[in-house]
């Protein structure tokens, strides 16, 4: 014989379940907030904002071009790898270089480099001799992932247009990343 069990009505206040109602909506809010507030911290501060801006701002190199779109830079006769040995050579500092070649079209075709003289250089600065006029492209590296250019950068560049229009200036944020302003 099973045994029987009593079945026993509970009654249930309207007070209690709005309460309840209440509690649940109220800890979903706050921990929203919460939530919106970590992730607007962890975006927003140095240096994620400048890492993700710096990604969708730079263009990554395949096969010794930066295509941009209405215009390419092609590193031709072992630029590239020069500029690589360059990179990696001190990469506690950043590095500069001067890239050489020629205009055709929409085709920068650099086919040469030199390092300027170099005054100083840090793990998020260097001070370095401008470049010659026949120079295409001044190039320095940034610390890793931080692909957007300083306000000094395009003040040189600027000045740089004044005697050759058609200078570029690059930053090299990764071995095979770069963000190009002209």
């Amino acid at each position: 014989m099973k045994p029987k069990f009593e079945e026993v009505e509970y009654e249930v206040k309207e007070d209690e379940l709005e309460e309840s109602a209440f509690s649940k909506i109220f800890f979903v809010i706050i921990g929203a907030i919460i939530l919106l507030l970590v992730v607007s911290f962890v975006f927003v501060n140095f240096p994620i904002a400048d890492i993700i801006a710096g990604k969708m701002e730079s263009k990554i190199i395949v096969n010794n071009t930066i295509n941009l779109g209405d215009f390419s830079i092609i590193l031709e006769n072992g630029a590239y790898e020069t500029l690589q040995k360059i990179y990696f050579s001190n990469p506690k500092v950043e590095m500069s270089a001067c890239l050489l070649g020629k205009k055709e079209g929409n085709y920068y075709l650099i086919s040469d480099l030199y390092q300027p003289r170099v005054y100083s250089e840090s793990f998020n600065e260097i001070l370095f001799d401008i470049c010659s006029n026949e120079t295409l492209i001044i190039l320095h590296s940034h610390p890793y992932k931080r692909c957007i250019a300083s306000e000094t950068d395009i003040g040189t560049l600027n000045k740089t247009k004044q005697t050759n229009p058609n200078v570029l200036m690059v930053v090299m944020c990764e071995a095979k990343r770069f963000s190009v302003y002209r």
